[in-house]
Parts: structure tokens; C-alpha cells; sequence
């Protein structure tokens, strides 16, 4: 049986696509254009920060700047990913749900091991075991959390035909 393709089937495959080059090409990145972004980021945080009122020292600043690398250059983009990887994996791929899955996390892994993989060859940057962890583990909190969604909509749409 061959499903319609809705738009939005598109918007999810085209953002997949989009997410995964991101991750590609900021792996790339030298560790001083790495730094910069991160820091930048960090600016805008210490600027609500401050407004706020709080007053953060030397070690939270730095601690915090970690967090930003961490949580969000790596975790957030990778949970982003693993949303449009099974997104587009869910409506393109004609598999049994068990194998779409499979191919699902087997991506977020090679993709998690490649952008590590990609940081040998860019200046002042290099692979660490534990930055992959982090990414796969985002990678796979996006897919968890998109496969509870999917099956609560679902759960709810089967609920609404039975009422009527």
C-alpha cells in the first residue's frame, strides 16, 4: 500500500537533511570558529543573565560555557536531528516499525561517530568518546520522545473514531 506524501512529509525530510549537513559542516569548524559560536551564544545568556540581577564568578562563567559547548552544540542538535531522522524514516521508509528503528539509531550512531570523527582533521579540535556519547545520547532522547508523541496521537485519533 503507498501512502500520500503530504507536504509536511517533505518539510521533515528537507529539515532532516538540513540538521545533518549542520552537524556535518559545524564538526568542520576549527576549535577558534568553534569557541567563537559558543561564545557568542554565552554573550546572549550573560547579557539575560545580568539583566536578571545575578551575579555570576569566574567558575559558574566558565562552567557555563561548557554547558553552552555541551548542551547545546552538542545535545540540542543532536535531539533536533534525531526528531527529523525518525520523522522522515516514519513516512519514507516502507519497514516494519522494529526496522525503522534500527536504521534510525544505527544513523544517529554513525552520524554521532562521524562528527567526532571529522574533528581530526580540523585545527584545535579533536574526538572525544565522551562528546559522541553526548551527541547520540540527544540523538536518541529526540527519536524517544518523537516515537511517545506519534503514539499518543495515534492513541488519541483511534480513541476519537471509536467515540463517534
Amino acid at each position: 500500500m503507498k501512502r500520500h506524501a503530504h507536504w509536511y512529509h517533505h518539510l521533515y525530510l528537507a529539515l532532516f537533511i538540513l540538521s545533518t549537513s549542520a552537524i556535518i559542516v559545524l564538526a568542520s569548524f576549527s576549535g577558534e570558529v568553534s569557541s567563537n559560536q559558543s561564545s557568542t551564544l554565552l554573550n546572549i545568556l550573560i547579557q539575560v543573565i545580568d539583566f536578571l540581577g545575578i551575579n555570576l564568578t569566574t567558575i559558574q562563567l566558565d562552567e557555563l560555557h561548557i554547558f553552552v559547548r555541551k548542551a547545546i552544540g552538542h545535545f540540542a542538535l543532536f535531539l533536533i536531528n534525531g526528531v527529523f531522522t525518525y520523522l522522515s524514516a516514519y513516512y519514507w521508509l516502507y519497514f516494519s516499525h522494529k526496522t525503522k528503528l534500527f536504521y534510525v539509531f544505527g544513523f544517529g550512531l554513525l552520524l554521532a561517530g562521524l562528527s567526532e570523527f571529522i574533528q581530526i582533521y580540523a585545527p584545535d579540535r579533536g574526538p572525544t568518546f565522551a562528546d559522541a556519547f553526548i551527541d547520540f545520547s540527544g540523538f536518541s532522547f529526540g527519536v524517544i520522545i518523537t516515537v511517545l508523541i506519534l503514539i499518543v496521537i495515534r492513541n488519541r485519533s483511534i480513541a476519537a473514531q471509536k467515540h463517534n
